[in-house]
């Protein structure tokens, strides 16, 4: 019978303020390695660096930490990084809407078009009280309708870009209740990452 000797090596942890090589380095473990790049204004990806706002010596409590990783509650983009507190805004202006039918020029039972003015629309805008970056967009939506594929539902920003979250797909499927985009697809054009603000549901089918 073959026999292998057996190494044991003292368990490494992180962070315990002791850079421990080879199993730890700046780039599994850069609260006890500190990057050697770190603060040089430029995000070394192969270093760990989630951000680096150039400040030699990397300093903690500006949002890119002395680690040029980011600091909880705070959002960094760009080289050198510039931070910004992150915040949440919950809510819906008007909550619990009935989206009007369209009124079509034949009378009832005549299909609605697209863009000549008769769609049934309900637009609720969600208003910021101060200015801010928006870094990231999660939606949920909540409509009754016996059929999706009559509806679309938009989201337009303060500068006008728009995205079409739901685009008359899915046919005869009632009802859109879920969560843009973790569990609802976007159909497009845009992505939701593009822009924010105003949710606008029309019901142009109908």
């Amino acid at each position: 019978m073959l026999q292998h000797p057996a190494v044991v090596v003292r368990a490494r942890i992180c962070p315990n303020a002791i850079c421990e090589p080879p199993s730890e380095t700046c780039a599994s473990c850069p609260a006890d390695c500190p990057c050697p790049n770190c603060g040089d204004g430029v995000i070394q990806i192969g270093e760990g660096d989630e951000c680096d706002d150039g400040h030699m010596p990397p300093d903690d409590g500006d949002g890119c930490n002395s680690s040029c990783t980011v600091e909880a509650g705070w959002s960094c983009t760009g080289e050198p990084s510039v931070c910004i507190p992150t915040f949440n805004l919950d809510g819906s202006s008007s909550p619990g809407s009935s989206i009007p039918d369209c009124v079509a020029a034949g009378g009832p039972g005549t299909p609605c078009t697209v863009g000549n003015g008769n769609e049934g629309i309900l637009s609720d805008t969600i208003s910021f009280a101060t200015a801010r970056t928006v870094t990231g967009i999660n939606i949920d939506m909540d409509i009754s309708h016996p059929n999706k594929g009559d509806l679309l539902v938009e989201i337009t920003s303060p500068g006008g870009t728009t995205v079409m979250l739901h685009n008359q797909s899915s046919g005869d499927v009632a009802d859109i209740a879920g969560n843009y985009e973790l569990t609802l697809p976007v159909d497009g054009p845009g992505e939701p990452c593009q822009t924010s603000s105003a949710v606008l549901a029309t019901a142009p089918g109908r």
